[in-house]
């Protein structure tokens, strides 16, 4: 834990140096997975110019994972939390060992509590389970109520609390601020392309994501979409976005037949519907690729402290 502490420092320094810069260049690794039903979990590095081109290396094969694979995130002990179809899995990184772990509802979506040790796994359709990490145990569902009744997925920030969307695959949904003691909702914007929900330090801002379409919201005054983009017209299909901290958001051609990675660059304004977005994409050797998970250790120039 003390190592990654140190990691997390040093990505934050990072965010520092380039957070005032112009449109900025990066490299990484993303976890993928590719397949409905049984599912194959991959590993890919990427390298982003800064300018028009993002290329990825050759998948490598991580684990395989019944069930589905929609919502992955990864944990400060190094490990990958994947989520779908209402089924649960911890693979270790550093040993590739599977885990599966029960989440007790219908989940597709997975973030990470602030604690490190509870994950929260949701979907459109389903009660909101907070599931223990350390060691992992079975899911507690969570009736939502308030405004809504539903939290599709969750996303925390630092001073503003909890947030939530209610859209899925197939609809729009509303966004939040949900109360985890409580269960209680309250809506703040409605109707708008909000599935995926992240919140990103480079901009402090809420971002939500669906059908290609995404919107930037201030969680200090959620009522106010900050500024959107509509990627659908260049046939994105994506429905969440995950920051890298320096002004990259990263994600998938969702339902696309052969796999893609997409790549926001909004690091020159933190608006991402700004003119100076760049939208870039690069092809992978995968069908059917679904959620991306972003490895907040092997960052920037790849340091990996393992």
């Amino acid at each position: 834990m003390e190592r990654w502490i140190g990691v997390f420092l040093l990505n934050i320094a990072l965010f520092v140096a380039t957070a005032v810069s112009a449109a900025t260049p990066t490299r990484g690794t993303l976890y993928v997975g590719s397949g409905f039903g049984q599912h194959d979990i991959y590993r890919i590095e990427y390298s982003y110019d800064g300018a028009d081109t993002l290329t990825t290396s050759p998948p490598v094969y991580v684990a395989h994972t019944s069930g589905g694979s929609y919502g992955h995130v990864v944990t400060p002990d190094r490990h990958l939390l994947v989520v779908g179809e209402g089924s649960m899995a911890s693979v270790s990184l550093s040993t590739y060992v599977v885990t599966p772990i029960n989440p007790h509802n219908n989940g597709n979506t997975v973030a990470l509590d602030p604690s490190g040790v509870i994950a929260w796994v949701g979907w459109k359709d389903t009660a909101l389970s907070s599931v223990p990490l350390d060691p992992p145990q079975t899911g507690t569902p969570h009736n939502v109520g308030g405004d809504d009744g539903i939290a599709t997925a969750v996303a925390f920030t630092p001073v503003n609390g909890a947030f939530y969307t209610t859209g899925g695959e197939d609809r729009n949904g509303n966004v939040g601020t949900i109360d985890l003691t409580t269960f209680q909702t309250t809506r703040y914007v409605s109707n708008i392309e909000a599935t995926g929900i992240a919140y990103d330090a480079f901009s402090d801002s809420i971002l939500v994501a669906a059908f290609g379409k995404s919107h930037q919201i201030d969680p200090a005054n959620p009522g106010v979409v900050i500024s959107s983009r509509d990627d659908s017209l260049v046939g994105e299909s994506y429905i969440d976005l995950k920051p890298d901290g320096l002004g990259h958001l990263l994600t998938t051609r969702w339902g696309a037949t052969s796999g893609e990675i997409v790549l926001l660059d909004y690091s020159e304004t933190g608006l991402i519907g700004d003119p100076s977005t760049r939208h870039v994409t690069a092809p992978i050797n995968l069908p059917a690729i679904t959620d991306v998970a972003y490895d907040p250790v092997m960052f920037a120039d790849s340091f990996d402290p393992d």
